[in-house]
């Protein structure tokens, strides 16, 4: 694994969410679609990431693919890149086998998905609906 590859892996250095993303979501819909959104993404997520989680642990590469594949999508809607980006190496792995690679990226998955979850919770605009 180069150093790049272990970087995406512990994603240790950036910030857990893409700004640009957020001000995609607050330019479209302002505050209440980036409210809806996130409170989406942190209310819907766990359930995913558990499932992409049991489906690596039991070497279940098609369960691993699909719900790797329908996280990776909510992660991108809300600019959570490192989640994404997991999602996407386990995605694609899964296609293969469950690999070290997999396995490795899984293991990363539930920080990268708490991380992204806290910062989505302060950047959560005030208000209802």
């Amino acid at each position: 694994m180069s150093p790049s590859d272990a970087n995406e892996i512990g994603g240790e250095d950036e910030s857990p969410i893409d700004p640009v993303a957020i001000g995609r979501l607050m330019r479209i819909g302002g505050p209440s679609l980036l409210r809806r959104i996130i409170d989406l993404y942190t209310g819907e997520a766990v359930t995913r990431l558990d499932a992409t989680l049991d489906a690596v642990a039991t070497r279940d590469a098609a369960g691993a693919e699909a719900a790797a594949h329908s996280l990776k999508s909510m992660a991108g809607n809300v600019g959570a890149h490192r989640v994404r980006s997991l999602c996407q190496t386990i995605e694609e792995g899964a296609r293969l086998a469950i690999g070290a690679e997999v396995r490795a990226a899984a293991d990363a998955l539930s920080d990268a998905h708490r991380l992204a979850c806290e910062e989505l919770a302060d950047l959560r605009p005030d208000g209802d609906g």
